[in-house]
């Protein structure tokens, strides 16, 4: 129910209970012409209110409407520039993944991965600036995924892992006392597993480093998609309310 809808709600309950007071108070004191009087000039304005009323809500809807249709070519513009934008960063990162086991060296995986993540925040802060003016699902699926779950800057506690920097065993220990830490049951078990499929490892390869980091980044290229694919739907929607 709409701001309109409880407004005209609200003023019929208030008209029945004021003609319903004007009629009992006109049969108890014998003056049944003087309330119908009465009620016959509140139902008139009322009507009158009614229908200056309707005409007001269909004059703003038509606005509402006009300027909606107006900024649809600039939002479509503004999905087709961050689409571009996509298209670039999805090549960045599978030209990052076909480099990645021509990488010989923990150091150069961390520095390509520092330089990755400091490129996906530049690009998340670009990209959030034109889906302002899309839609606030585009703005909020890009504001999600480039400043709070690309999973980049995560990759580098595998590399500690092999550099031995980390404890799989104490992280594991520490991740079940911060169940509670978790967004939900379901990434607080992803997390026990991984953790301990790791800590059953006979060796840390570098190896199984560039598999994992592989695996991830596979995962990052399958978010972009989705996000390409809501931003045409949106795009498709758009053009369709033109016509």
């Amino acid at each position: 129910m709409n701001k309109y809808e409880d407004f005209f709600t609200f003023s019929m309950k208030s008209l029945l209970a004021v003609c319903g007071v004007i009629v009992i108070i006109a049969l108890l004191m014998g003056k049944e012409d003087v309330g119908i009087g009465f009620l016959g000039s509140i139902l008139g304005g009322f009507i009158g209110g009614f229908f200056t009323l309707m005409g007001v809500r269909k004059t703003i809807e038509l606005q509402e409407s006009e300027k909606a249709l107006n900024e649809l070519p600039s939002k479509i513009l503004t999905l087709e520039e961050i689409m571009d934008h996509l298209t670039e960063i999805e090549d960045k990162v599978h030209e990052w993944k076909e480099n990645l086991y021509h990488i010989k060296s923990s150091s150069k995986l961390r520095s390509d991965l520092t330089n990755m993540n400091e490129y996906f925040i530049s690009k998340g802060m670009e990209l959030r600036k034109l889906a302002v003016h899309a839609n606030g699902e585009v703005f909020g699926e890009i504001s999600e995924f480039f400043i709070h779950e690309n999973g980049i800057s995560s990759l580098s506690y595998y590399i500690s892992i092999y550099e031995g920097e980390k404890s799989v065993l104490d992280d594991l220990v520490n991740t079940a006392k911060r169940k509670s830490y978790f967004r939900n049951s379901e990434d607080y078990r992803n997390e026990v597993k991984e953790l301990a499929e790791i800590a059953l490892l006979d060796e840390i390869t570098f190896e199984w480093l560039q598999n994992k980091i592989d695996e991830k980044i596979g995962k990052i290229i399958s978010k972009l998609n989705d996000i390409d694919s809501l931003l045409y739907v949106h795009q498709m929607r758009y053009q369709e309310q033109l016509r």
